[in-house]
């Protein structure tokens, strides 16, 4: 949904979000577009130690406040 437990929801003003998978060498993606779409979305969740690369909607900066201590 895009929404964390203790974080504000970024999901209406994002396009895209990769993230790259080490052990199979391959880029991994999320498009909230496509949610509804079988198979377009690979990249179901974020891991702590790992990079992202997210697309926003223009203009301007999105905060995004998150949880540091998830159980």
């Amino acid at each position: 949904t895009g929404a964390n437990d203790t974080g504000n929801d970024i999901f209406d003003q994002v396009t895209a979000v990769y993230g790259w998978e080490q052990q199979a060498q391959d880029w991994l993606g999320f498009f909230p577009a496509g949610v509804s779409v079988p198979g377009a979305n690979d990249l179901v969740a974020l891991k702590t130690g790992q990079a992202y690369w997210i697309a926003i909607k223009a203009p301007g900066p999105v905060s995004w406040t998150y949880a540091t201590h998830v159980d």
